[in-house]
């Protein structure tokens, strides 16, 4: 993957780009990555890292807010913003690989995600979320495979 920083001479410009982006990512999401959605499993592939993830609910993500001390109009902003990621194919929730054990909060676009079982994912922080056990377990090319069926 190629790595790129790029400069932008206004901010019209710059969200162009962006909205370009997330088109192109969006015209390559597969059936089964449609579908992944809000207390979902998933892992991607990340240079030489697995980072595996599980889809944040908005009642978590609420409860989390008024915790924290958010009024519900400032919760209220947060659901329409959410909206417009999961309307643009981002997902948010948290993270977790052998770089971050303990898991990031963060958004992460669908058509970069496989679809896993809770057990899989288990499976996965059972083995400290390492690649090379990973790779060798009994589900992870099944998981790699279901991602092509319709």
């Amino acid at each position: 993957m190629e790595h790129r920083i790029q400069a932008f001479d206004n901010l019209d410009d710059m969200f162009a780009a962006i909205n370009r982006g997330i088109d192109r990512a969006n015209s390559m999401v597969l059936p089964r990555q449609s579908l992944i959605k809000q207390g979902d499993y998933w892992m991607r592939m990340w240079e030489d890292v697995i980072i595996f993830g599980r889809i944040s609910t908005t009642e978590e993500l609420d409860a989390e807010e008024r915790r924290l001390g958010a009024s519900e109009e400032e919760i209220e902003w947060e659901h329409e913003t959410m909206e417009n990621s999961y309307s643009n194919g981002f997902r948010f929730g948290r993270a977790y690989s052998v770089i971050e054990s303990e898991g990031e909060l963060g958004d992460t676009h669908i058509s970069t995600m496989v679809p896993i079982t809770k057990e899989e994912f288990e499976d996965a922080k059972r083995l400290n979320w390492d690649v090379d056990e990973v790779i060798r377990s009994d589900w992870f090319l099944g998981a790699v495979e279901r991602l092509g069926e319709q």
